[in-house]
């Protein structure tokens, strides 16, 4: 998700600096600090659990996993433009987000497929703690309502940047 939120940074930092304040100043509009997301699961915190008897191979699993990351990383950077521009038209805001959720349940559906079917105990384990990172992700951007910085913030957590990088240590990549 790496290449995600380099590309949410930039736009988020290009809408914030973009926003003219009444005294002239330019930055974010809240004047606040922005939220972080607070539900994580440490990928060193989840025990290597066994496998699926007979469950596919890791190869498998890994080149499974990394088209579904792929495809995500795909839908994200295209809605990113309009989460962007809904910061400054939260009308907007609505189908951003609609289409922002669906991409997120995709991706979560593809996860929770490749756990399943995982012979490899770590492997499984690495995507395990993967889906409640994109959990807490997903809940954080359905608290954030319409308020596009918080969902970009959601997007930009530190969690979420690492995700998929304990399953990409596993798979060699």
């Amino acid at each position: 998700m790496h290449r995600l939120i380099t590309v949410a940074a930039l736009l988020f930092l290009a809408t914030a600096c973009s926003d003219d304040k009444p005294n002239g100043q330019n930055g974010p509009t809240t004047g606040a600090t922005p939220p972080t997301t607070t539900a994580s699961a440490p990928a060193t915190a989840v025990p290597s659990t066994p496998g699926v008897a007979g469950g596919a191979t890791k190869e498998a699993v890994c080149a499974a996993y990394l088209k579904a990351e792929g495809e995500a990383g795909n839908k994200f950077i295209a809605i990113l433009p309009k989460a962007a521009d809904a910061m400054s038209d939260p009308g907007k805001a609505p189908a951003v987000l609609t289409e922002l959720k669906a991409a997120l349940k995709t991706y979560e559906t593809a996860l929770t497929a490749e756990a399943a079917r995982s012979a490899d105990g770590q492997l499984r384990a690495a995507i395990s703690a993967d889906l409640a990172t994109l959990a807490a992700t997903v809940k954080a951007v359905e608290s954030a309502g319409n308020d596009m910085e918080k969902v970009l913030t959601a997007l930009n957590s530190p969690e979420f940047q690492q995700l998929g990088d304990k399953v990409k240590s596993l798979c060699g990549k």
